[in-house]
């Protein structure tokens, strides 16, 4: 792990962590995840696990649709992620 400038996003510098973090597995917050990052890891056979986003201009009866299962998966990933915030 390293320091970035403050102008650097989140994301462009956790991106460039990752390609260096061997895990199979890897838990992060909304922040640090994109489509593209998602696409990597598939590549790799690898895990990312992160809070599902809400996608912009879904219409309402997908959103409740869906929400059942994304409240379900979300808490599921903030239990594993909560250990790790409480500790830093």
């Amino acid at each position: 792990m390293g320091v970035t400038p403050a102008h650097v996003h989140d994301l462009s510098a956790m991106r460039e962590e990752l390609s260096n973090f061997p895990l199979p597995c890897v838990v992060l917050d909304k922040a640090y995840t994109d489509q593209s990052l998602a696409e990597n890891f598939e590549k790799q056979d690898r895990v990312l696990l992160c809070p599902i986003k809400t996608r912009k201009g879904e219409s309402e009866a997908i959103k409740q649709r869906d929400r059942a299962y994304q409240d379900l998966y979300n808490r599921k990933v903030y239990s594993l992620r909560q250990p790790i915030e409480a500790f830093s």
